[in-house]
Order: C-alpha cells, then sequence, then structure tokens
C-alpha cells in the first residue's frame, strides 16, 4: 500500500541531507538508535505533525527489529531528507527476504513489517552481496493511513500496535490525579490489572469519606494513594519525580460549582495544573502526560465537534479546560515533554453518585430520581444533546493517549460519534421505571446546547473505538442502583421524602 511509491532504485535522488548510524543488537541499542534518529529529523527542521512523528517512530523500530531479529548481529540506518520527502535505509548481514509477520514480539518492536508496509507511504528491499536493504519512505504533510485506509481498517491495523503500548505500563508507575472519584478509580483500577503501579493524588472533598470508601473503593491506608492538593508548593515535584507517566484528571469538574466558585476553579484548574506542568517539565523520568480536558470547550455551535474547530466556551468550567490545553502544549512543548489532551464527552456508569446542587451526570440524576419515585426534569425541554461515554470506555481511551505513539503532542476527543438528547436519556431510564413522570424545567446557567464528538481522529491515532452502547449502559447502571439502594444520597431521599 503506498501512495506515490519510490523505488528503491532512487537512492541517488536524495542528496539533500544524510545521517548514518550503526546499532547493536541488543534491546538499549534499538531503543537509543531510535531516539538518535529523531532527534536528527528535529535538528533537519523536517515538518512533522505529532501523527506523522508517530508513524515514523513506530517504522524505525520495525525495521530495526526485522535486521535484529535476521542476524543477531550489528545492523547501519541511513537517514536521508530531500525536502519532501524521509527515507530510512536498513542494511543487515542477512540475504534472507524480510517477512511481513514473524517477528518476536516485544517493546523494542517485532511486531512485523506488516506496519511499515501500512503506516509508511512507499517500502521495499534490496538483496546485495553482502546482505540487505530494507527501506521505507514518510510524507511529513500527511499520515499514510489518510491516504490507504479506511476507518475500519485504520482500526484494525493500530488495534495490536495500541495494546503492545498498553502492556509497555506493566511494571511502570502511574502518577492519576483526581484518583479517588469515578473516573480516576476507574483508571487506577485499569493500570493494576496491566501490572503497572498507580499512584493517586486526590483532595477527597466531593463527597463524603463512606462515598470514596464503598463506592469508589478508596483505601486511604494504601501508601500510593497520597490524600493532598495539587495546588500545595512542592508535592507534585516530589511526586513526579518517581512516576513514568502521568495522568492529570484533578479539577473542579462541575459546571455548576464552577460557576458558582469561580475562585475554586482558578485555584483547582488553573494553579493546581500549572504545579503539575511545571513537575513534569523539569523531570527527565517522565514519557508522557495525558492531560484530560472537556466537550465543554466546545461551548455551542456545531452538533458534531472536530478537534481542529475553534474552541468556544460557554462556562467557568470550559474555559478553564481551554486554559489548560493551551498551557499543557506551551509548558511542555517548550520543555520537550510528550504530551497528549483528550477531550471527555459525557461521562456515566456505576458507581456514579449525583452531587446537590449540580446539573452534571444526568443518568445518575435520572436513575436515582426514578428510584425515587420522583419526575425527571427537563431542563430547557431536554433537547440538548450529549454524546454519552461510558466509563469503562474513558478508561480504556485514556490509557490509550498514554501509550499510543501517533497521540504524541496531540487532541483527541473521547466520544462515541453518536448525539442523544436529554429527553432520549429519560426515555431510557423510564423503560426500567414504567412509572416516571417527566417535567420541563428552566435551563440552567452555563448548561451548553451540546453535542456529539467527531472520532476519526480518535479512531485513527489511538486505533480504537468505545465497546459500550447507551442502552446497555443505562440497563446496566439501573441494575447496579438495584443492587445498591443505599448509593442514593441521603440529600435527595429527604427531598423525596418532603
Amino acid at each position: 500500500m503506498s501512495c506515490g511509491p519510490i523505488s528503491g532504485s532512487t537512492v541517488a535522488a536524495f542528496p539533500a541531507s544524510r545521517y548514518e548510524y550503526e546499532v547493536d543488537p541488543t534491546p538499549k541499542d534499538v531503543v537509543r538508535a531510535r531516539r538518535v534518529l529523531l532527534e536528527v529529523v528535529s535538528r533537519w527542521h523536517v515538518p512533522m505533525s505529532g501523527s506523522v512523528l508517530g508513524d515514523l517512530k513506530l517504522c524505525v523500530t520495525e525495521v530495526i527489529a526485522n535486521a535484529v531479529e535476521h542476524t543477531n548481529g550489528r545492523c547501519r540506518i541511513s537517514l536521508l531528507w530531500t525536502g519532501n520527502l524521509l527515507r530510512v535505509e536498513v542494511w543487515d548481514s542477512s540475504a534472507e527476504p524480510p517477512e511481513l509477520t514473524g517477528a518476536a514480539e516485544d517493546d523494542e518492536g517485532g511486531r512485523g513489517l506488516e506496519l511499515v508496509a501500512a503506516f509508511s507511504h512507499a517500502w521495499g528491499w534490496q538483496p546485495s552481496a553482502v546482505g540487505k536493504t530494507v527501506w521505507f519512505t514518510i510524507r511529513p504533510d500527511l499520515p499514510a493511513t489518510d491516504c490507504v485506509l479506511s476507518s475500519n481498517e485504520r482500526i484494525s491495523v493500530t488495534r495490536g500496535v495500541n495494546q503492545l503500548s498498553l502492556e509497555e505500563l506493566s511494571g511502570r508507575t502511574v502518577l492519576v490525579t483526581g484518583a479517588g472519584g469515578l473516573i480516576g478509580s476507574r483508571i487506577t483500577a485499569r493500570l493494576r490489572r496491566l501490572g503497572a503501579r498507580p499512584v493517586s493524588v486526590c483532595k477527597l472533598d466531593a463527597y463524603p469519606p463512606e462515598v470514596y470508601r464503598e463506592r469508589f473503593g478508596i483505601d486511604t491506608s494504601d501508601p500510593d494513594f497520597i490524600v493532598g492538593d495539587i495546588a500545595e508548593p512542592g508535592l507534585m515535584k516530589r511526586v513526579i519525580t518517581e512516576c513514568d507517566y502521568v495522568i492529570h484528571a484533578a479539577a473542579l469538574a462541575d459546571v455548576a460549582a464552577c460557576t458558582r466558585r469561580p475562585l475554586d476553579a482558578i485555584g483547582a484548574n488553573i494553579i493546581g495544573t500549572q504545579h503539575v506542568l511545571d513537575a513534569v517539565a523539569a523531570s527527565e523520568r517522565v514519557r508522557r502526560l495525558v492531560f484530560v480536558s472537556s466537550a465543554s470547550v466546545y461551548g455551542n455551535g456545531s452538533p458534531q465537534f472536530v478537534e481542529g474547530a475553534a474552541v468556544s466556551p460557554v462556562s467557568v468550567y470550559g474555559n478553564s479546560k481551554v486554559w489548560g490545553e493551551y498551557q499543557t502544549a506551551a509548558v511542555l512543548g517548550k520543555a520537550d515533554r510528550s504530551y497528549a489532551i483528550v477531550r471527555y464527552f459525557s461521562v456515566y456508569g456505576d458507581p456514579q453518585i449525583v452531587k446537590e446542587n449540580s446539573h452534571s451526570w444526568v443518568v445518575a440524576w435520572f436513575a436515582m430520581r426514578a428510584a425515587l419515585g420522583l419526575p425527571l426534569q427537563l431542563n430547557g425541554g431536554g433537547h440538548q444533546i450529549r454524546d454519552l461515554v461510558h466509563v469503562d470506555d474513558i478508561a480504556t481511551g485514556t490509557l490509550h493517549a498514554l501509550t499510543s505513539p501517533r497521540a504524541h503532542n496531540e487532541t483527541v476527543n473521547i466520544g462515541t460519534g453518536t448525539g442523544t438528547s436529554i429527553r432520549q436519556v429519560a426515555e431510557l431510564v423510564r423503560a426500567h421505571y414504567p412509572d416516571t413522570r417527566l417535567v420541563e424545567t428552566p435551563m440552567p446557567p452555563g448548561d451548553p446546547e451540546g453535542g456529539y464528538a467527531s472520532v476519526e481522529r480518535m479512531e485513527e491515532l489511538l486505533g480504537w473505538r468505545p465497546a459500550t452502547s447507551i442502552e446497555e449502559g443505562i440497563a446496566r447502571y439501573a441494575a447496579w442502583l438495584r443492587a445498591n439502594p443505599g448509593a442514593i444520597p441521603e440529600w435527595m431521599r429527604r427531598a423525596a421524602a418532603a
């Protein structure tokens, strides 16, 4: 597969810049060679997006791994730049033809040259009297998958790559800020299953202590769970020193609360974020930070929200997330640290617990009110659109953004690509509580009209899409609530009894 293949006989047509490097057959030298080549590309000022840089990194790793697999000896890499094409050649001493599949799978590559075929614009090999040369070309202005793969093909090709990337988390230390709540606790649980060591920081001030303990499974006696404020001077620097990755999810994440208490939003979402970014910028160990943003940055506009569109938040919360996105790029870009920005759409799923005076978390709100026999309130008539994403999918998508080579310095929606009106959500909940009434109520300030995610970039960069439908997710939440009626907050019960 290619976009304008280049034949192997055109080596002489690459006179502009050339660099050669020899690689020993050790995992460390394979990684070092990849780093050296990327540094050379940077010195040549090759204009390359994060997606294309991820493609280059992947392909370089694979062709080196192929050479080492065939010979268990030294290989030689040549890097050539013409001004519009980048060509990589790897010579090894084996005359065996390269195989698309079958190389050993490990952290240093070896998933087979089928990935090079998919992620480069052209590739091939040339035999010689003393071995062979495997080569590929990259166009810096266009990811190869944009011109050779459909959406489903792109996901199929990249899924295996990203699964191996997730396995890289085994044995790694991952800081999760805001780890005490629904999303953070689900992410840390998934990290443990992958063999990683999650380190958690959270203030634990959004719910009563029993909610954290009984619903989210938080054990404050765990030495890797730090009850603290990310805005506390020095805390992030001390914690991040021993971390390989960072997921920054801590925030005052309630739209209504941010509107009522803007100074608190500034303290958590801006000052706290700056402390995290400064610590990551100063760390030589952190491989990537994921900044958790929100669909709130889009405000009101087109019903489908595309990452490249202008942001136009209509709330304090959305404003703070826009600032966090720009500041992440500014601080970590200057420090040459890898980052990814994920824009969560509407998160739901058990054991989500509603908060008093909030209009967020519509599935939990509706299910708990219905369980108490209360009517479901449709603010503004319930015409607002939400892209509802199950928390299990949110956790998985976040970890793909943390490890996927192609997510380097990219902004990605985490959504389903399907819009559901608030009225439709109410009807789906009412299917589990048939006697429930629907009533229309005024629209609260700062509540956006909403929309749904464009998911093309997510599928391309992460090789993944959410698995839980809204019908399944609501059914699961209703079943969980029936099994855990004590999860309904006491303040809500008092309101129902009044």
